[in-house]
């Protein structure tokens, strides 16, 4: 057993945790409706980017309930976004507001 405790930082695992998400969101050109095609086509691809944007997208959620300060960081930092990528993803704009 160890006899030191981790500490955890807010800010830096909201930042990771959003920095995976934003680059998850880019590889499927922001749910673009020709990735949408491809994911329906069975595109390996467009299948693997999917669900990396699912698994960053559940440790975003994660990340957000581990405690208020995890949450606040997660609401500063992706309310630091552009107000157009908010808007293109509800998710983010769901979990600032």
């Amino acid at each position: 057993m160890n006899d030191f405790a981790v500490l955890s930082n807010p800010e830096v695992e909201a930042c990771e945790a959003l920095a995976e998400y934003r680059a998850a969101i880019a590889m499927t050109n922001h749910r673009s409706a020709w990735h949408r095609i491809l994911c329906w086509c069975g595109d390996p691809q467009a299948r693997r980017a999917e669900h990396a944007l699912l698994v960053a997208r559940r440790r975003v959620r994660g990340v957000a309930r581990r405690s208020d300060a995890h949450r606040h960081a997660i609401r500063v930092i992706g309310g630091q976004q552009l107000r157009s990528k908010l808007a293109e993803d509800s998710f983010l704009s769901d979990l600032c507001t």
